[in-house]
């Protein structure tokens, strides 16, 4: 299934002030850092290959830059997006250009899928979605 495929995932990075529908939904920071960290464990021992690239509000502009050069020098097979970025309201522009950085600096964009989780456990879901 996962053929060695180089996957990029996109996140937001912790110390956020996380809204109570989303603790009650996937607990507290340390617990969604401990869901995504053993999720992608799992994904590399499917033999995907995950570059985490984490996103700091308060340094989007530097991280969107950042990501801009990641994308123009590394071949991904997959991006995906992290619940977290489409989840919080208040970054919706973020998630909107993120998306369309990623659509314009892609080596392959006719090749490239975007993925979408559903939580911080659903990474590996997402990718045997896309590569199964």
């Amino acid at each position: 299934m996962s053929a060695n495929r180089n996957i990029l995932l996109i996140g937001l990075a912790g110390n956020l002030e996380e809204p109570d529908y989303l603790k009650g939904r996937y607990g507290s920071e340390a617990e969604v850092t401990a869901k995504i960290r053993a999720d992608i464990a799992r994904a590399e021992g499917a033999g995907f290959r995950c570059t985490a690239f984490r996103i700091e509000p308060a340094a989007q502009a530097q991280r969107v830059q950042d990501l801009e050069a990641l994308l123009g020098q590394e071949k991904f097979d997959a991006v995906m997006f992290g619940a977290g970025l489409r989840f919080y309201p208040a970054y919706s522009a973020l998630f909107e250009t993120l998306v369309n950085v990623c659509r314009r600096r892609v080596q392959q964009p006719d090749a490239t899928p975007f993925l979408f989780n559903n939580g911080p456990d659903t990474i590996f879901e997402g990718l045997q979605r896309a590569f199964a």
